[in-house]
């Protein structure tokens, strides 16, 4: 096997950009691990609040089921829907009445109307 020399060795054009680059690296792998595990602690109260919540439900429907036995028996009637068909109505309308003069108030307005002419006169 013949080992090149050359591959051993490998000159880096910018050194520094290269180390703030793995730095950066390191320290977004870093957040993301403790990100993880906040993720991870979530999860596990999730869990263990949902068990004792399934325990409380458990709990609480024994109770109602023996309070449901404890309770009399009384047979309630649902109260009669009685539907009501609404009463059609006419709508009505009011006749407005037409007042004729009476002669009398002809008569009245003629003598104003030719008092009137004699006084222009």
């Amino acid at each position: 096997m013949i080992i090149d020399d050359n591959l051993m060795y490998k000159t880096v054009k910018s050194p520094k950009y290269i180390r703030k680059c793995i730095l950066n690296i390191a320290i977004n792998f870093v957040e993301l691990m403790q990100q993880q595990d906040k993720i991870k602690r979530i999860r596990e109260e999730k869990r263990k609040v949902m068990l004792m919540l399934e325990e409380e439900i458990k709990n609480t429907n024994l109770l109602l089921n023996r309070f449901q036995e404890l309770i009399p028996k009384a047979k309630l009637q649902k109260p009669q829907v009685v539907k009501q068909i609404p009463v059609k109505t006419k709508p009505q309308i009011k006749k407005q009445i037409e007042v004729k003069p009476s002669k009398l108030d002809y008569l009245q307005q003629e003598l104003f109307n030719l008092k009137s002419k004699l006084d222009s006169i």
